[in-house]
């Protein structure tokens, strides 16, 4: 559906005339009153019914698709050829991992820990940590695919599952010490709202003591929306930290091991600051991130054994060092930092002397795989377009681990920077992707966008992007305002009430990506939070991004009270209750924005039915009207209900997933071009 000159400009003027904003606002109320049932929480089995029925339809035309069964099996075979291991750590010298679905170590033929032999499907293993003494094994598994599971304790000689304990967050548990978990827990005292509260376990007695932070817990007084968590590293300290975060809201607390162990800390608030993105306990030192001067992030430290001490400045600001996460070993701290879309590694002494340890490769660290090691440095796994897998440990200086040689992507992929200009003339950063020497002239585009949150789209191995690459397409990532490219300012540049500068960057990328493929059309596509930047933007320029993959996204946020984790959005995108921040939240709604527009593009919808973070009807809701305004457009839904905050349940599902993806997309461009 080709949109007039004249309905791209009513399009256009939704964002970039602030005269034309209060039509938005105005029609709030009106809009989706016939989807206003899926709000509610009683309601939740039918809008899984009715999300249900769509991705029947949609699969049903996806079976009749020529290629599609032949692309799946290719997809499968290609996730299977790498060598799937997700995690690793080691004990006694010996290497212990995670590959698939089960643990191994170092010395055994067979899986130290096999799943399948003891729990009955759907689950999930998501990762593993050791304990200080390298004896016991802590494993997460989600019970169908979602943010709550059981965590299981086994022995790591022999693999016996020890301890079980279920309804328990899955990646929020840490040894405090050899008897002692800090574990998470879905609270009890509010029904409405997705909240947790922190415990620790005993091992000796097999009890759970009384909560210790968060929801449930009397002590503090947390901040609405804030998500609390509680961490014990592996860096020897006599303290344990305890996190409030909101956004970029990010209050730090401390006590001492002994009182949270006998289920009474003290918490001593270390910063009100709502700057501090990370923190990391070194010893009796507090490493933080926090805003310096000039508005970038800096490296802070603090005696914390110390009440009276001051944070001194350790790592300065840099243009092109955006430090991201602090992690400290019993040898070592490390600080992983941005340069760009690009990753680099620093190591910090005892002493506080500050060294880079060089990379073997150029990429992005995978920042879910990094590892301390209890005997002291780090392990983790290295990506880019251009190589799929390499594991590396490091420690005063890096090495390679494991590199994953199979055939099992596309070789010769190269990375380019290019730029595009936005509507206020400010240049966006893009990292585009294309197999080496080939011509972009006449290849269908993609451009990926996310610009939130202050996180930055890094260059790593994807195997849809791998797949449309090998088949003649170009891929763009597009570093909208809102996220981190250039650090703390460019994420302040285009959050709340200046999201709408995101729309335009992306824009801009799309048109730019015209430019460089001599085609009209591109495709967008985004997950998450990404959905208030690709969803509007899509709207406003169908002539443009003429296809989109949205994926378990915020597509309603005036409306993100009814979601058990909206209030945690307030720092991001504002309070859509206060008359001062509707505007420009509303400017990000795609449901409101729907019945704005003259055009839709043709939309991939796709969303888990155990989201914790973005809950279905942020999907459901848009669905629905989308299809009630553009009953001849191309509409495709994937809900899973096993899914969590993802559009799959992994193995053949991901491999149906990606197939359905590519060639939906693929047909899509090229019938618009056509």
């Amino acid at each position: 559906m080709n949109s007039t000159i004249s309905r791209l400009l009513i399009s256009a003027c939704l964002v970039a005339s602030s005269a034309a904003l209060p039509s938005v606002a105005q029609s709030a109320k009106a809009a989706g009153q016939d989807t206003r049932w899926m709000l509610d929480a009683a309601n939740q089995d039918r809008v899984a019914q009715q999300l249900t029925e769509w991705t029947l339809e949609s699969k049903a035309r996806e079976r009749g698709h020529p290629e599609f069964r032949q692309l799946k099996k290719e997809v499968y075979a290609r996730i299977s050829a790498g060598n799937g291991i997700s995690q690793i750590s080691r004990q006694d010298d010996r290497l212990i991992w995670l590959e698939f679905s089960n643990i191994y170590i170092q010395g055994k033929t067979t899986p130290l820990i096999d799943l399948s032999q003891t729990l009955d499907p759907p689950y999930l293993l998501s990762g593993f940590q050791l304990s200080p003494d390298g004896k016991l094994i802590m494993i997460d598994v989600s019970d169908n695919g979602g943010e709550i599971g059981t965590i299981y304790i086994c022995d790591v000689e022999t693999g016996g599952f020890l301890h079980t304990l279920p309804d328990s967050e899955m990646a929020a548990a840490s040894w405090v010490d050899q008897t002692h978990v800090l574990i998470s827990k879905p609270s009890d005292a509010n029904d409405e709202s997705y909240a947790v509260s922190q415990y620790v376990y005993d091992l000796e007695t097999g009890q759970t003591g009384p909560a210790i932070f968060g929801a449930d817990y009397t002590g503090i007084e947390l901040k609405e929306g804030a998500y609390p968590s509680v961490w014990s590293g592996n860096s020897d300290s006599s303290h344990v930290l305890a996190y409030e975060w909101r956004g970029d809201n990010f209050r730090v607390f401390t006590s001492l091991v002994s009182d949270v162990i006998a289920g009474s800390p003290d918490w001593t608030l270390i910063s009100e600051s709502r700057d501090i993105t990370d923190a990391e306990l070194f010893g009796s030192t507090l490493i933080f991130l926090d805003a310096s001067d000039d508005g970038q992030q800096a490296v802070f430290r603090r005696d914390v054994s110390r009440p009276d001490a001051k944070p001194e400045l350790l790592v300065p600001s840099s243009p092109d060092f955006s430090p991201q996460f602090v992690l400290a070993s019993s040898s070592a701290a490390y600080l992983l930092g941005r340069d760009g879309a690009y990753h680099r590694l620093l190591r910090i002494t005892p002493d506080f002397n500050i060294s880079e340890i060089e990379l073997p490769k150029r990429g992005s660290i995978l920042t879910e795989s990094i590892e301390t090691l209890n005997d002291g440095g780090v392990i983790f796994e290295m990506s880019s377009p251009a190589q799929r897998s390499v594991w590396i440990v490091a420690e005063e200086t890096a090495r390679i681990l494991l590199q994953d040689t199979a055939k099992a992507q596309t070789r010769n992929v190269e990375m380019l920077a290019e730029t595009a200009q936005s509507a206020d003339g400010t240049s966006m950063p893009m990292t585009l992707y294309r197999v080496t020497d080939t011509p972009m002239k006449g290849a269908p585009g993609i451009v990926e966008a996310y610009g939130s949150y202050g996180e930055t789209q890094m260059v790593v191995w994807d195997i849809l992007t791998d797949i449309w690459l090998e088949k003649g397409g170009v891929y763009s990532l597009c570093h909208t305002r809102g996220g981190g490219y250039y650090g703390r300012p460019w994420h302040r540049a285009g959050k709340g009430p200046d999201k709408s500068a995101a729309h335009q960057d992306l824009i801009a990328c799309a048109e730019r990506m015209t430019e460089l493929t001599g085609e009209p059309n591109v495709g967008a596509l985004g997950g998450s939070a990404a959905g208030v930047v690709v969803g509007p933007a899509a709207l406003m320029r169908p002539d443009v991004i003429s296809a989109v993959i949205i994926m378990y996204s915020w597509l309603n946020p005036t409306e993100f009270w009814s979601d058990i984790n909206g209030p945690a959005q307030i720092d991001e995108m504002g309070d859509p209750t206060l008359a001062s921040d509707f505007d420009g939240i509303a400017r990000s709604d795609s449901l409101l924005l729907l019945d704005q527009a003259e055009a839709a593009p043709a939309t991939f919808i796709c969303l888990g039915g155990h989201d914790t973070r973005v809950s279905s009807w942020h999907s459901a809701r848009y669905i629905q009207r989308f299809r009630e305004n553009f009953p001849d457009q191309e509409l495709f839904v994937r809900y899973n209900e096993l899914a969590g905050h993802a559009c799959s349940f992994g193995g053949q599902d991901l491999a149906e997933l990606i197939a359905s993806q590519f060639l939906w997309m693929r047909d899509n461009l090229a019938a618009k071009t056509n």
